[in-house]
């Protein structure tokens, strides 16, 4: 699908048909968009982050490799004493009664399109600490998976159709108040779509990766 389809499915939900409602285009001139459009296109975003973030998906996984020419710097235990490079200290090591606590020494820029980060050479993120655009490890040179923050609409192909679908009727929810703001039949009538399409998609994506199912609470509206 493209992002397109994406809003297509978005405005069926209140009877809209984008492709009638679509300027045709004049050669040289700037279509002026319908505003059910213009809202697509100011919530878009919005509601495709919030679908990423919802679920640890398989194929929105990245693998970023550091090397030595990747670090930022490297931060002994004395400077993280002596709090010169507070900036980079996970909480509480600030405290100089707790020196047994774990030190992160190696800080390195995130990649630029991660949304979160997942596992670091094979591990769960629990050997990571996030501070702005910085990671922070306790190994060098490690070997990040992490979830990527948008689709690649170049290679749509690489992603299942519900997926799509998930993010249309988030769209959808998004831009509800904007178009039919006191219809809560419709809002209910798309928060179901969504939530199935939600279901759906982690029970393909669970069978696929064999992942645990995370506990009911894990996917909140």
């Amino acid at each position: 699908m493209k992002k397109e389809d994406v809003y297509r499915i978005a405005l069926i939900c209140f009877n809209v048909d984008y492709d009638k409602i679509m300027p045709e285009e004049v050669e040289g001139q700037e279509p002026e968009l319908p505003n059910e459009v213009l809202l697509c296109e100011r919530f878009y975003r919005a509601a495709e982050l919030f679908c990423i973030e919802s679920y640890d998906w398989s194929f929105m996984h990245h693998l970023k490799r550091y090397e030595d020419k990747d670090l930022v710097k490297e931060l002994s235990s004395p400077e993280v004493a002596d709090g010169k490079d507070i900036c980079y200290q996970p909480p509480l090591l600030h405290c100089h009664d707790f020196p047994c606590l774990p030190e992160y020494d190696y800080a390195y820029e995130a990649p630029s399109d991660m949304a979160k980060p997942l596992f670091v050479n094979g591990s769960h993120n629990a050997t990571i600490k996030r501070i702005g655009n910085t990671l922070i490890f306790n190994l060098k040179n490690p070997a990040l998976v992490y979830i990527g923050n948008s689709i690649d609409y170049n290679h749509d192909e690489d992603y299942p159709d519900d997926f799509f679908y998930m993010i249309a009727y988030r769209l959808a929810m998004e831009i509800q108040p904007n178009i039919q703001a006191d219809n809560n039949t419709i809002l209910a009538s798309i928060t179901t779509r969504m939530q199935s399409a939600f279901q759906a998609l982690r029970q393909a994506d669970m069978t696929t990766t064999r992942i645990k199912t995370p506990p009911a609470d894990f996917f909140v509206l």
